[in-house]
């Protein structure tokens, strides 16, 4: 897979130099301000609505989206279904409903149910029983580790025009639950990353560097689960023509992370502050790599006092998988074991609280992750 294809194949602390190749698409075609206490990336949350299918391929610079919506109720949604590096792909057509092999102990069947030929990646829409608003499964095993990341299946959005600025705290609520988590490897081969699987969030946030002129582009990864534990953070900078590139694979926390194992229960509700990340970016510097080869240290600029200037661009959501390694560099080609992995997703919400400004000096009063808002 060519470096066009990693719109949103960035990864949360993996190999750092397939980390750093798959965020090159993601540069381009972001949309070019939009706040409030409503949800900013609505569409999954509460109805169904129709959801574009990229067909795996890259066209005029971006994701190519198949030009049939799928047949279920609900207008066009603002989200698509992003993947990436997959043998088959997931496509509106392959429509099944009230399917018995999509049965879930909590759940029922499946209203709608969409799956690849070979049924190694799905998306299944569930109903839940109680609030009747849509569970979203999204599954998939197998896949090849390559210079531009692994196997990538995601629901993706755009931010409202104009971006969502972090001067106001701003947080991220959505249910989860793993329902299904396996992983057969040896240690050292998933370590190493060749046999992964891991579930997370992603945002895309523009931001004007040192020069005030300069946009530069940060991906906040936020870790939901993950094959085998990764306790550090992850940081990657580089940079060109003063622009840089900054991937910041966030800390797990237990409060918004979920085991890797089965959960035959209901969906845990996670919460993230994302301001909370930026002043982790904050503490301290970054190393940062520029196209000379040269390593600079980076901090985020004095003049980013209030953030107003700091955008969300987009958000995803999804899963990564790989049993073998194909970069060039690797010992071995062949599978190195197995792994499995479905993330249940519901009432995702991005929403700002007004009543907290949101500048530098809340970084002082170390604003705790999951704060709710008073």
């Amino acid at each position: 897979m060519t470096a066009d294809h990693q719109q949103f194949q960035v990864k949360a602390v993996i190999v750092s130099a397939s980390l750093a190749s798959i965020v090159l698409l993601l540069l381009m075609c972001l949309p070019a301000g939009a706040q409030g206490t409503t949800n900013v990336f609505p569409g999954i949350d509460r109805d169904v609505e129709k959801i574009y299918f990229h067909t795996g391929q890259i066209a005029n610079n971006q994701p190519e989206m198949s030009p049939n919506l799928p047949d279920i109720p609900g207008p066009p949604s603002h989200w698509s279904l992003i993947q990436w590096a997959q043998s088959q792909i997931i496509s509106p057509t392959s429509l099944t409903t009230d399917d018995s092999a999509t049965r879930d102990s909590r759940l029922g069947l499946a209203k709608y149910a969409f799956s690849a030929p070979d049924g190694h990646s799905h998306m299944w829409i569930y109903q839940d029983p109680t609030s009747h608003h849509p569970v979203y499964e999204l599954y998939e095993r197998g896949g090849a580790l390559t210079a531009s990341g692994g196997a990538n299946v995601f629901l993706s959005s755009d931010a409202p025009p104009g971006g969502i600025t972090l001067d106001h705290e701003l947080f991220y609520d959505v249910d989860a639950r793993l329902s299904k988590a396996q992983v057969r490897a040896s240690l050292a081969a998933q370590r190493n990353g060749t046999v992964l699987a891991q579930v997370f969030t992603g945002f895309v946030i523009h931001f004007p560097d040192q020069d005030g002129k300069t946009i530069s582009t940060l991906f906040l990864q936020l870790p939901i689960a993950r094959s085998i534990p990764s306790p550090s953070e992850y940081r990657s900078c580089t940079s060109d023509m003063e622009r840089r590139t900054i991937i910041f694979g966030a800390e797990p926390l237990a409060a918004s992370y979920l085991p890797f194992e089965v959960n035959k229960g209901p969906l845990k509700h996670l919460r993230y502050n994302i301001n909370s990340y930026i002043c982790g970016l904050i503490a301290r510097p970054t190393k940062c790599l520029d196209s000379a080869g040269h390593k600079t240290s980076w901090s985020v600029p004095a003049s980013a006092t209030n953030f107003k200037d700091w955008k969300i661009q987009k958000m995803y959501v999804g899963l990564e998988t790989e049993v073998q390694d194909l970069r060039p560099q690797s010992p071995s080609k062949d599978p190195q074991g197995e792994v499995e992995v479905a993330l249940q997703l519901a009432n995702l919400r991005v929403a700002s609280d007004p009543k907290h400004v949101f500048d530098r000096t809340s970084c002082a009063v170390s604003i705790p992750v999951g704060t709710p808002p008073q």
